[in-house]
């Protein structure tokens, strides 16, 4: 709601919206729809009401799925336009425009249980001819892992199935065999496409669960809505370009295609000299929160258990949060405190054997 009304604010100085406590107090009202089932994702009813479509089960599984934090904020801008007062626009370019040029969906997770030298197709779903896709594969098999392919269409999985050879993209990011947690970019991918994952010849239990991330990554959309749509002359500027948001939770990818991490969708992300780590996510420029994706390297810690590295790890934190300040804004970091660690060790795709990685939530408070 609020990366809608800026929009507008920004498009029109001098508007103001203000949140109200009753339904009383308000000039209009928002309510949230999980899926219409008809050909709108958005409605505005006059200039007191408007309804924004959260997700479908129009994708080639029948499964519900989110839309992008993007897309539902398009819908909502473009709503908000007709409870201003204006009507749909012939320029495609406009938030106005009346047709989903390109609906998004947002991360998708799927979860199967698969048993020894079965296969499962996910297929994706997208408005584009050609796109890209983050996706992230894992097993809760300790031992066994699977193959991951991301192919053209299900035709390669009956193809599998019936013993013959199949296709899949070539490209870095779109394959990966002998895994128990992988993840990466797969980019030149048509409609149709999926993702192919069969498993090995052994389990360690008779079934075994897989979990499978995908995720368009984001581009320009814009929103459709009811062409019974009541708008009034008012004179408002319309906002052309859409917010660049993602999804509730997003998912990245790094790179080197070594590891991927899902994170809340509206933060920020780091992974250049303003990062000390591998990659650096935070709630805001002013942040009172951050999460580190760090790699301390093998050999300084050889020998050290996986606590030892962790209390070494906090206490380098810990010293660069006193000693930090973000000058621009004032800021300055004290009372860091760890929410939360994860530790991954990979093997097998790194360039240097195994390395450690220790992903953990910085909870920073501010004073100015």
């Amino acid at each position: 709601m609020d990366l809608s009304t800026t929009v507008w604010e920004t498009a029109n100085p001098g508007l103001e919206f203000i949140e109200v406590n009753s339904p009383q107090q308000a000039d209009f009202q928002v309510f949230w729809v999980k899926e219409f089932g008809v050909e709108h994702v958005g409605y505005a009813f006059g200039s007191w009401f408007i309804e924004v479509g959260l997700g479908d089960s129009n994708c080639g599984n029948g499964m519900w799925q989110p839309y992008s934090e993007k897309y539902v904020s398009d819908i909502m801008t473009h709503e908000i336009g007709h409870v201003l007062g204006l009507g749909h626009d012939n320029d495609p370019n406009s938030i106005m425009y009346p047709i989903a040029l390109n609906w998004e969906y947002g991360n998708v997770e799927t979860n199967k249980t698969l048993t020894s030298n079965y296969g499962y197709f996910q297929p994706i779903c997208t408005s584009k001819d050609l796109t890209t896709f983050n996706w992230h594969v894992s097993t809760d098999d300790p031992t066994y892992g699977f193959d991951v392919y991301f192919v053209p269409s299900i035709d390669e999985f009956n193809k599998w199935a019936a013993g013959e050879s199949f296709s899949y993209f070539q490209s870095n990011g779109c394959s990966a065999v002998s895994m128990l947690s992988v993840g990466g970019t797969c980019e030149g991918v048509p409609k149709n496409s999926g993702l192919l994952v069969i498993m090995g010849d052994a389990t360690t239990q008779p079934l075994t669960e897989i979990t499978l991330n995908t995720q368009e990554t984001t581009s320009q959309s814009n929103v459709i809505s009811d062409p019974s749509d009541s708008t009034k002359s008012t004179p408002t500027s319309d906002p052309t370009s859409s917010i660049d948001v993602t999804n509730t939770f997003s998912l990245y990818v790094d790179p080197q295609q070594q590891f991927s991490i899902k994170y809340p969708s509206n933060w920020l992300v780091f992974n250049d000299e303003s990062c000390p780590n591998e990659v650096c996510f935070s709630d805001s420029h002013n942040w009172t929160a951050q999460l580190f994706v760090t790699d301390y390297g093998e050999q300084e810690y050889v020998g050290s258990t996986d606590s030892e590295i962790l209390d070494t790890i906090v206490t380098f934190e810990r010293e660069y949060c006193n000693d930090a300040t973000v000058n621009e804004a004032g800021y300055s970091c004290y009372d860091f405190d760890l929410a939360v660690t994860r530790s991954i060790n990979l093997d097998g795709g790194a360039p240097t054997g195994e390395r450690i990685f220790i992903v953990h939530d910085s909870m920073i408070q501010l004073q100015e």
